[in-house]
Formats: structure tokens, sequence, C-alpha cells
């Protein structure tokens, strides 16, 4: 496939989608170490929905200099092979520094969307995805991204996280110091949004960085926006926010009452 890309100098857009893993004809590399990159100077935009050892073999045998936009979509899988994705994201010469990202828990995916300075939210630079019923594996993937993605991650300033999942009893579905590791890249992030649903998954993390721990992760946060919370919702953050204070780097939370802002 990648042969017949090559004498397409014009092609702007590619989609690439499987149904499933078993329609993804992927049976490891078969890329020389010493093959050239193809240059595909047109195209501005990537959608991808298959296997990720697929996707790694594709990227390592393409450049694209002036891509705006790629969206990658993975079907449920133990290992996300793909070593090869932050060196193609790196490549772009339309790259800038990532400053926003958003992270969804929903009922059937996990999803990471990268916003470079330049860009509003509606447009996201990257988006990966995961088709995934199970919190704790969605988690296991965001994990694996960040760690991927850290050195691209060092300069992002607001976060913003949402889930879909309401049954606390999901809590117990996972490990929640998980989200230590999926924040701890974001050493530059000084606002963080959650949405209540996602509280008492994040909540119990956050409480673990006490005394010597404290400033071990999110050492730049200064704000923590909550929406529409409960006045539980946001006491669930007060050991932390104590600690915080202790520490001499405060973190103020904001919640929304009635319509009104209202600070802790």
């Amino acid at each position: 496939m990648v042969t017949c890309l090559s004498a397409l100098t014009k092609l702007e857009f590619l989609t690439l989608r499987f149904q499933s893993r078993s329609s993804c004809p992927y049976r490891g590399s078969q890329r020389s170490p010493l093959e050239t990159r193809i240059v595909l100077p047109a195209l501005t935009e990537l959608d991808f929905q298959g296997v990720s050892g697929y996707l790694d073999d594709l990227l390592a045998r393409i450049d694209t200099p002036v891509i705006r936009r790629t969206k990658i979509t993975f079907f449920n899988q133990d290992i996300f092979g793909t070593p090869h994705l932050l060196e193609f994201v790196s490549r772009a010469a339309t790259l800038r520094p990532f400053k926003r990202v958003r992270l969804y828990c929903y009922d059937n995916i996990g999803q990471i969307e990268l916003h470079p300075i330049d860009r509003n939210y509606g447009c996201p630079f990257l988006r990966i995805t995961v088709l995934c019923h199970l919190i704790d594996w969605q988690v296991s993937f965001l994990v694996h991204i960040c760690n991927q993605f850290s050195p691209l991650l060092s300069s992002v300033e607001s976060l913003y996280i949402r889930s879909q999942y309401v049954n606390e009893d999901r809590e117990d579905d996972m490990d929640h110091a998980r989200w230590l590791e999926i924040f701890r890249p974001f050493i530059a992030l000084q606002s963080l949004r959650i949405k209540p649903g996602v509280v008492p998954f994040i909540a119990p993390a956050l409480q673990e960085l006490t005394g010597d721990r404290v400033m071990e992760v999110l050492p730049a946060l200064h704000s923590i926006s909550l929406g529409n919370a409960s006045g539980s919702a946001a006491r669930a953050l007060d050991q932390f926010i104590a600690a915080r204070q202790l520490s001499g780097h405060p973190v103020t939370v904001q919640s929304r009452i009635s319509g009104i802002w209202v600070n802790r």
C-alpha cells in the first residue's frame, strides 16, 4: 500500500479504517531497517482505525510534513505497540507546542486529544481513541499514551477530564493510583478541569500526595475546576488541597453552585 501512496503527491486526506481486529491484515512488520520513508507532501489529515502494529508499520514508512490533523482509533488489545507514533508527530513541520489536552472515559471508549497553542478545542492536532468498555482498561491505555508522549506533554498548561461513568461501584474496578501515572508527564500544568463524575476516581489518587510526596505530581498546578459539582465532590479533594497549602504551593478549587462560581 505504501508503494501505491508514493505516487499520490497531491493526496490531502487519507482514511484507512478496518471493521474489526480480524479484518486488519497485519502479520508483523515487513519493513527493512534501511527502507527510505516516502513523502506525502500535501497530506493534511490522516484517519486510521485498526490495530496498533499496522499503524506503527505505516507511520514508520511515511513522512507528512504538512499534516494538521491525525485521528487514530484502536481496537481493544493488551499491548499498544506504537514506538513510531511519537516520531511521526514530532516530524510534522506544522506542529506547535501542545498547550491543552482533553481526556475522556466513556462507556465504550477511552480518548485523548492534544491541542497545540494555535488551535481551538474543536480541532485537535491529534486524537487517539481505544474501543473498550472497561474503565480500568481505558485508564491503562491513557497511561500508555501519556507516558509515550511525555516529551510533548511537558509544556501543557490546561487539562480537561470527563467521564460518563456515574455508577460509583465502578470505582472498585481500577487502581486509582494509575491516575498519578497519567498526571506525571504534565509538569507545567496550571489548570485542571474535571467533571464531577471523574472525582470519585481521581480524588483517591490525589489524596496520596501528602508529606514528602505532595509536589511529586502536578508541581505547577494552581487551580482545579469541578463545574457543577456537589459540595461532597469538592470536599473529596480537601486532603490534597490542605497538603498543597502546607507546602506553600496552594491550589484553588472552583465549583459552580446554582450558576455561581465558588472558590474553596
